[in-house]
């Protein structure tokens, strides 16, 4: 179970293959009509090389591989009903801090720590407020249990099943039960973040917080009365993990945040989180803002809605276009209400607009639409490899031909970027990736993804890819992501889990030499 990346290969042939005959749109700016002034001067290139790095976090889920909190019921995602087949329990049994309300007999999966993964025992120690008992299911073992503490030990000797869940009895509405904390007995309670997810962190200088948003699935409303609060349980509400919790991760990982804020997010939202952001940010480090995520992507909701919205309003005569165009004046209004209120510091804040990396046609009809060129910053594409690798060798299977192939497919592809380079020129815009790194997927039978992935060769593809791209760029490259498993739609993590070494992550390791962190 893990979270794949959707193929953007296809879609690139598609769109290009549409666009080629030049007749389904104008490449022109908005008719011709002439840029506006910016409202403030661009944020330049970062000076440390360090901030030019950065990475896309791994989603915050229970089977993620990854442990991003100190306390593992954080990551957890839902409590289950067992009497209902392991559904998730409704949300009106729940109270505002996503504990379950009396009655039933809920459960709730828990994140495995690094070591467990890695074939260790650990000792877990969860703690707790108000009425309610605690009893443990899955692979693991009773140590102690009582006042408002329960002791287990997490068997670590089947890493792939290794699972421990959580079952709540006795809870009553007079005492709530509340306040669950489950980590090893000597991590300190003040602890925020696993001590070796921060660890882990320390080649990249930004942290894109996309998979801890909810801009991916595009929830049809985000307010402020409704977000996820460093107070709530688990941090998979309707906005993600909470804001505060974005800005303490970059504080303590000494980056700059990245923001995917979602779609639906209301301007009362959008407010907030600007002013939020504004008041707790570090002043020594900068804000990367993003409306959505990929909105010129149809296999993405926030796509379908955009271009229905800009049909609606009669921006374009077909679905397209006008979802190009009405995703460059909703970027536009977001970015204007954020640039309000870092009106005072423009410098530390990052205004992003995206668009598709194969086809430089998508960017001009955003950048050239409206005002949005005004308001932005950086300029983003997604300068993936490897997508089309089966496509493009039909056939061939021979595992030395196929990553011959992704070595030279990872040099073109930053080959060619180039239009879209200069379309960043073009506005005065810096040029940097959203998300970038190895696309491989749906290996043919007799291909395996982990012959690919862990071949130690794609440390030399990934330590190639990032110089060249220092090389002829010299912006920040934001690659996807930093931890997640291998499977055939996609392997999209830099590591598979927490618990694997740099010399069992030959992409990991290549970005570690690459940044000179070790």
């Amino acid at each position: 179970m893990t979270g794949m990346r959707p193929a953007h290969g296809a879609l690139a042939v598609m769109i290009l293959s549409a666009c080629s005959g030049g007749t389904a749109h104008s490449s022109t700016p908005q008719d011709g009509q002439p840029q506006p002034a910016r409202a403030a001067a661009v944020a330049a290139k970062p000076a440390d090389p360090r901030d030019r790095l950065g990475v896309n976090l791994g989603a915050v889920t229970y089977w993620a591989g990854e442990r991003a909190f100190a306390n593992i019921a954080k990551a957890s995602e839902v409590w289950l009903d067992q009497v209902k087949s392991w559904s998730p329990v409704d949300a009106k049994l729940l109270d505002a801090a996503g504990y379950p309300r009396a009655g039933g007999n809920p459960v709730l999966l828990l994140t495995p720590p690094a070591a467990v993964l890695g074939g260790k025992d650990v000792v877990i120690r969860c703690t707790w407020a108000g009425s309610g008992r605690l009893s443990i299911g899955g692979t693991g073992s009773w140590l102690s249990n009582g006042n408002h503490r329960l002791d287990f030990r997490w068997t670590g000797s089947n890493p792939q099943t290794a699972r421990i869940w959580l079952s709540l009895s006795g809870n009553n509405d007079q005492d709530p039960f509340r306040d669950l904390d489950c980590r090893e007995p000597g991590l300190a309670k003040i602890a925020l973040f696993s001590p070796e997810f921060v660890a882990a962190l320390k080649p990249f200088g930004v942290l894109r917080f996309l998979d801890w948003s909810a801009a991916n699935g595009n929830p049809a409303s985000v307010t402020w009365a409704t977000r996820t609060t460093p107070d709530s349980l688990t941090q998979r509400g309707s906005d993600g993990v909470a804001i505060e919790n974005l800005v303490a991760l970059a504080r303590e990982a000494k980056a700059d945040p990245w923001f995917t804020i979602p779609w639906n997010a209301d301007a009362d939202y959008q407010q907030r989180m600007a002013q939020l952001v504004h008041d707790t940010m570090p002043r020594d480090r900068r804000g990367y803002v993003e409306n959505g995520n990929e909105g010129w992507n149809f296999m993405f909701g926030v796509a379908n809605q955009s271009a229905e919205e800009g049909m609606k309003q009669k921006l374009a005569p077909d679905r397209y276009l006008a979802g190009m165009r009405r995703y460059a004046d909703k970027t536009s209004a977001v970015m204007k209400i954020w640039t309000k209120v870092f009106a005072d510091r423009p410098g530390q804040l990052v205004r992003v607009v995206a668009a598709q990396n194969a086809n430089p046609w998508v960017g001009e009809q955003i950048l050239g639409w409206g005002d949005v060129a005004r308001y932005a910053d950086a300029y983003a594409v997604a300068p993936y490899f490897g997508g089309e690798l089966f496509n493009d060798h039909p056939g061939v299977t021979d595992h030395d031909q196929l990553m011959a192939f992704l070595a030279a497919d990872a040099q073109q592809i930053l080959k060619r970027t180039a239009g879209n380079a200069e379309l960043a020129r073009k506005y005065g815009l810096r040029f940097i990736t959203y998300e970038a790194g190895q696309h491989v997927i749906n290996p043919p039978a007799g291909v395996t993804q982990q012959s690919i992935q862990r071949d130690p060769r794609m440390y030399d593809i990934y330590k190639a890819y990032l110089t060249s791209w220092q090389r002829d760029y010299g912006d920040t490259i934001t690659l996807y992501n930093h931890t997640g498993g291998i499977g055939p739609s996609g392997a999209w993590g830099m590591r598979e889990d927490g618990s694997r070494t740099l010399a069992e992550s030959p992409k990991m390791r290549a970005v570690w030499d690459f940044a000179g962190a070790r």
